[in-house]
């Protein structure tokens, strides 16, 4: 995949509200942006990031309802992304692209296959802090040397149910520091986006 430097993706980030989707998914995106109490920029990001890198692989973690996985897979149709989730796969429908595959499974277990070279890898399964960490480190020998790993929900510090706790994700990303460009994107509100440009580090 083509190298983009941490000033590149900020300027990327900044726009991502103009940046048009395809038909095929605006639906969906319309439905997620809506329903979301913080304003949810990264669908449009990662459309638009997918269609400037081309990268060969992106895989995520936490399918939830598809969006992001359709937004990578409308960006490069020629990439393949697969996006793994223990969750029931009718949840997906809508946001089906030739070019995904799904594998339900847990996000930590043992692979259906081997994946290397991985261009762009998204986590967002949990916000508990020690699951993110246990998901970098499981994937980061996987991926490519220009690869760049996202990282959803970095600034929440309460759980669903709105209790302060410790294992959650602001304490995480405070403490986390990982071999590249750890960065901030403004591409999920209060929640916080996080990105770690690898540079050939990993």
């Amino acid at each position: 995949m083509k190298f983009i430097s941490d000033v590149k993706l900020k300027q990327i980030a900044a726009s991502a509200e103009f940046i048009k989707v395809p038909d095929q998914i605006r639906e969906s995106l319309n439905k997620q942006e809506i329903i979301h109490p913080e304003k949810t920029l990264y669908y449009r990001f990662f459309y638009f990031l997918s269609k400037i890198l081309e990268p060969d692989l992106c895989v995520e973690l936490g399918t939830n309802r598809g969006v992001a996985a359709a937004c990578l897979a409308l960006g490069n149709p020629l990439g393949k992304v697969i996006s793994i989730d223990n969750m029931n796969k009718e949840k997906f429908k809508g946001c089906e692209q030739p070019n995904i595959d799904y594998w339900i499974q847990d996000s930590l277990a043992l692979l259906k296959k081997d994946l290397q070279k991985i261009d762009i890898l998204f986590i967002d399964t949990s916000s508990k802090g020690s699951r993110n960490r246990d998901e970098y480190d499981y994937w980061i020998s996987r991926m490519s040397r220009n690869g760049i790993v996202f990282i959803d929900d970095i600034f929440i510090v309460k759980d669903y149910r709105g209790k302060i706790t410790t294992d959650l994700m602001a304490e995480f990303w405070r403490e986390f520091k990982p071999k590249g460009n750890k960065i901030e994107l403004p591409l999920h509100g209060k929640n916080g986006f996080g990105a770690v440009i690898l540079n050939g580090q990993s």
